[in-house]
């Protein structure tokens, strides 16, 4: 029954379509969820239970409501309110999971690093994606801190599932 609540990748570009995701954000969501699948493959064949189904339809839709104030928390009750409940759960975290103390499923960890891995539709590695944004937004010292903060989430789920996995992700991922 969960699985009704996970849209297929024909209902995924469906839903893109209705709210006319602009064709280089569907772009990046399209290589977030290339990244995000990979990372879950690699934790199930560490005997970890990713749903990659989840995964990708999250990292497809993790988007719709890009340019909306609170994107991640809008596109998460556009997506509920369609049904896809526990897909809109995953989407309404992307961006900041959360307190470090804050229960957050494995699923949502996924898309929230695969989002972080893709700039547009170019793989970085962490470093240089929270570079891009102190040199494009760190304009005072609270919205540095704010950067700051943030890297440091990444880096502690990164090095979560690193743990998990086996192996350095940018190997996996920036081979």
């Amino acid at each position: 029954f969960q699985r009704i609540q996970i849209p297929t990748d024909a209902e995924c570009e469906a839903i893109l379509g209705i709210f006319r995701v602009a064709q280089d954000i569907h772009q990046h969501c399209l290589r977030v969820a290339e990244v995000a699948v990979m990372i879950g493959k690699a934790l199930n064949e560490s005997r970890h239970k990713a749903d990659i189904e989840a995964i990708r339809a999250a990292a497809i839709l993790h988007d719709i409501a890009k340019g909306q104030p609170e994107h991640d928390a809008a596109g998460g009750r556009m997506l509920r309110s369609m049904g896809f409940g526990y897909i809109g759960d995953i989407v309404a975290v992307h961006t900041e999971l959360g307190d470090a103390d804050a229960e957050v499923t494995l699923e949502s960890k996924i898309v929230y690093l695969a989002d972080k891995f893709v700039n547009g539709t170019r793989l970085v590695n962490l470093e240089e994606r929270y570079q891009s944004s102190k040199n494009r937004f760190a304009a005072t010292p609270e919205i540095e801190a704010n950067i700051a903060r943030r890297k440091a989430r990444a880096l502690g789920v990164k090095r979560e599932l690193e743990l998990l996995i086996g192996c350095s992700l940018e190997k996996l991922i920036l081979k």
